[in-house]
């Protein structure tokens, strides 16, 4: 049989209990300030996705608490990159190898889904250069060349067949009735390396480069009737690229 326990247990100091308390609670007001103390959004206007600013009150007290938060490294938002408008397209790149007499041996996808995280991140980051074409301006007034002279040419984008090509027209016959786009030098540039790294790795002679891209749904599609083929898929052809 135990003994019977004789001692009475201690008693807490209130003035102990009263410090303690304030201190958990000034240290969570302090992570719930901080919280609030950031944009909210994106919200719905007609330009696309409003951000709207914290509300007064929390952005000063932020900045009285955030010299503790700091030093404690607890002066995170909790607010995700999801939470903010998907600015960036969606672009895929896709690859037809083929050998030289035309016909296909393999297909390759850009980003890989079977490939680790590293690869794909870095295919990730070339896919993100392919994602803005450049405008092709058209000339205000024809120029006139010298006898024998070649005028010099832009590649823009046509088209052809449900799908973008590649076509390369004279400066002075850029089209004037609607936006001309067309892609930069570095894309092409890149387009043509990697093409030839492919053709290389596979032992194929000519690659045949298609890009597949979408624009991002924007919050404004809920107040405003926006047509569904607005965010069809858009797949540009950017022709063959011999080894």
């Amino acid at each position: 049989m135990s003994e019977p326990y004789l001692q009475a247990p201690a008693q807490v100091p209130r003035w102990l209990i009263w410090v303690g308390s304030i201190a958990i609670v000034f240290h969570l007001g302090a992570i719930g300030v901080n919280t609030l103390a950031v944009e909210s959004g994106p919200w719905p206007t007609p330009d696309g996705g409003e951000m709207v600013s914290p509300p007064l009150l929390a952005q000063r007290s932020s900045a009285v608490v955030s010299d503790y938060l700091t030093p404690l490294r607890q002066s995170f938002v909790y607010h995700r990159h999801a939470n903010k408008i998907p600015a960036m397209p969606g672009v895929y790149l896709e690859f037809h190898l083929k050998d030289n007499e035309g016909n296909e041996i393999k297909t390759m996808r850009v980003p890989d889904d079977n490939a680790n995280s590293w690869v794909r991140h870095r295919q990730e980051m070339l896919t993100m250069v392919f994602g803005t074409d450049q405008r092709v301006a058209p000339r205000q007034s024809e120029m006139i060349y010298a006898k024998g002279q070649t005028p010099p040419k832009v590649q823009i984008w046509e088209m052809q067949k449900g799908q973008l090509r590649l076509v390369q027209v004279e400066e002075n016959k850029v089209p004037l009735d609607h936006p001309v786009y067309g892609p930069t030098e570095w894309m092409f540039l890149l387009a043509q390396s990697y093409s030839r790294y492919l053709c290389e790795t596979h032992g194929a002679a000519k690659a045949e480069m298609i890009r597949h891209y979408q624009e991002p749904i924007r919050p404004f599609v809920l107040n405003e009737d926006v047509p569904a083929r607005a965010f069809s898929e858009i797949v540009s052809n950017f022709g063959e690229f011999p080894r």
